[in-house]
């Protein structure tokens, strides 16, 4: 099963997941990112945030808003991101107002 298919039928929580799932280092972080954009599930469609003023603003504001990310994040030490949290942060900014 590919990544469009794992993502149809899964939960909310578990698309989280899915699309971090063996993210580990830079190489795996671009792969997946060019995945997740050639099967439109990271696509800036009306809903996104456009331009990259706006998007940097709501990244801004996303992880202000939640403590770092806290909620989201595995790692709770602060003073590093994964590869796998910035992938969330990239989603996340895409659509936060």
């Amino acid at each position: 099963m590919g990544l469009k298919e794992e993502i149809e039928n899964a939960t909310l929580e578990e698309i989280s997941e899915i699309r971090v799932r063996g993210v580990t280092d830079y190489r795996s972080f671009c792969k997946r990112l060019d995945e997740c954009i050639d099967i439109g599930d990271l696509c800036f469609d009306e809903r996104a945030n456009q331009n990259t003023e706006v998007f940097l603003e709501a990244m801004s504001a996303w992880l202000r808003d939640t403590n770092g990310g806290d909620s989201f994040f595995l790692d709770k030490r602060g003073d590093c991101i994964s590869w796998k949290d910035l992938l969330r942060l990239i989603y996340a900014a895409t659509v936060y107002d």
